[in-house]
């Protein structure tokens, strides 16, 4: 009767099951190789949102100020300006070069901020934040 070379006996697999096992150290520190760099860029991400999200509340505020300062009822429109001005530069460095023009109307003062956002990745999009305000101008009337 001929014999079958696959046949193993029970202690020749135990002794193949132990190699196997002791084959697979090193998946582990392979695994953490494979998924840091992608949970890397995940933060990365989720920190350059929450960069372009603060820059364009300092954006926001900056304008509100301006805006604030312009429509007072003996301001001009150089006062906002120079107002929101100030208030973008102490952003804390999310916004950079940030610049304000102010247009003050007899019934209206309107600010604009713009600016763009600090990066910690490079990216191919333009991260640039503009944001407005408008409040009616004080006036005496009657």
């Amino acid at each position: 009767m001929p014999t079958s070379r696959h046949h193993h006996s029970p202690r020749a697999l135990r002794r193949l099951g132990a190699t196997l096992a002791r084959d697979q150290r090193g998946s582990v520190a392979l695994e953490h190789a494979v998924l840091f760099p992608g949970l890397l860029v995940v933060v990365l991400a989720a920190l350059q949102a929450a960069l372009f999200f603060h820059a364009g509340t300092v954006a926001q505020a900056a304008a509100q100020e301006g805006a604030r300062v312009a429509a007072g009822e003996n301001a001009t429109g150089a006062m906002g300006q120079q107002a929101a001005a100030q208030f973008a530069a102490r952003g804390q460095g999310t916004l950079l070069a940030p610049t304000a023009s102010v247009n003050r109307t007899p019934t209206q003062a309107t600010a604009t901020v713009t600016g763009t956002v600090i990066t910690i990745i490079p990216l191919p999009v333009d991260m640039t934040v503009t944001k407005n305000a408008s409040l009616p101008a004080e006036r005496v009337t009657g």
